[in-house]
């Protein structure tokens, strides 16, 4: 195992033979949920998954959720558990995934995937923002990757918060982030006029949801920056009230308050190369490599009954770690101590699809 950033981030690779089968069992899961509290990110490569596969291996990490209101289209697996997203339609050319949320080459020219204010973007969240109730993480399959693009990149938004000055974490703590899946779709539909809109009755179904902007995690005690998602459509004091009218606007038109602005220099923060894993359109640099020495850990956080043997090494980067999806790659994100956000590729040109699930608390 080998971690991406510091602390950060951990990649299983070079599974010795290990195929879905073992993956399945529960003292293996409960191992993988081990490096994945610590980790916060988990990606395993080299799998070849079934959904029912991929349903089972997420279990490990809590129980499944539904699939978003609006996706019916674009479930598949045991109980329609998981969302299909890409751009994959069927023989008669109807659409039978969640289109990607951008079209717009999100990367800085450079390639970083540090925030950009003026540009707003790229678009970083954290999934699933304006439920009732956080859940506890995303995990993200890959079935079908294009040649180039379509990179995911990740964020640490628990050491983020970490790294602001007291005075701003007092400040932050008092406030909360109103979050409506309404907003959200017709906020994307703007970027992607494919992408899903509520019916009027999935929109009573779901409303809007006040989160904090600094959650503290149930499991771990540590507090992470929150509340960030397409859905945030403004930022509130605790006992501050929003007009009816307002919050109806803002919803249906997919249009923020001005409040939302405080958002961007956090993300500014959050994103910058310190607390970030970009998973880019290019393999392992050897460049990236060439400064940084691996050390081999001597204790495996997987039990001795497993076996699964899985070489540990540990990488202390100050730098970003960057290959592409391959088909067979499994990111499981703790989505109360993340962010991460889509980048583009050419959907015209190319075809890629992503299995998704969601993890509850």
């Amino acid at each position: 195992m080998r971690f991406l950033n510091g602390g950060f981030g951990a990649l299983l690779q070079d599974l010795h033979g290990a195929d879905a089968s073992h993956l399945r069992r529960p003292e293996v899961g409960e191992a993988l949920r081990h490096a994945w509290l610590q980790a916060r990110l988990l990606v395993i490569r080299g799998l070849d998954l079934s959904p029912d596969d991929f349903a089972a291996i997420s279990r490990h990490f809590g129980p499944l959720g539904p699939v978003p209101a609006g996706r019916d289209h674009a479930k598949l697996g045991p109980g329609g558990c998981i969302l299909r997203i890409g751009n994959i339609r069927d023989h008669t050319g109807n659409l039978i995934s969640q289109p990607s949320s951008t079209k717009e080459d999100v990367l800085a020219q450079d390639g970083s995937c540090q925030y950009r204010p003026a540009e707003r973007l790229p678009v970083w969240h954290t999934d699933g923002t304006f439920k009732e109730k956080p859940d506890a993480g995303t995990a993200l399959y890959c079935h079908r990757a294009p040649p180039e693009g379509g990179a995911t990149c990740f964020a640490d938004a628990a050491s983020a918060w970490d790294g602001l000055p007291f005075s701003q974490q007092e400040r932050l703590l008092k406030l909360e982030c109103l979050c409506s899946l309404t907003h959200h779709d017709a906020k994307i539909k703007k970027r992607n006029p494919d992408y899903p809109m509520l019916t009027e009755e999935e929109r009573k179904r779901n409303p809007p949801r006040r989160v904090p902007l600094a959650l503290k995690h149930p499991e771990t005690g540590r507090h992470a920056i929150y509340g960030i998602n397409s859905s945030t459509c403004c930022v509130l004091e605790h006992d501050q009230e929003v007009d009816h009218e307002r919050l109806e606007n803002l919803e249906l038109n997919g249009e923020e308050d001005d409040s939302v602005s405080i958002l961007q220099d956090l993300l500014v923060h959050a994103t910058a190369p310190t607390y970030t894993v970009p998973l880019l359109q290019f393999r392992f640099s050897p460049r990236l490599l060439e400064n940084h020495s691996l050390r081999k850990v001597q204790t495996s956080p997987f039990p001795s009954r497993s076996k699964i043997s899985f070489p540990i090494d540990m990488c202390t980067f100050n730098c970003e770690v960057c290959w592409q999806w391959q088909p067979g790659d499994l990111a499981i994100c703790d989505t109360r101590s993340t962010m991460h956000c889509a980048t583009s590729y050419n959907q015209q040109k190319y075809t890629r699809e992503m299995w998704r699930t969601t993890i509850q608390a």
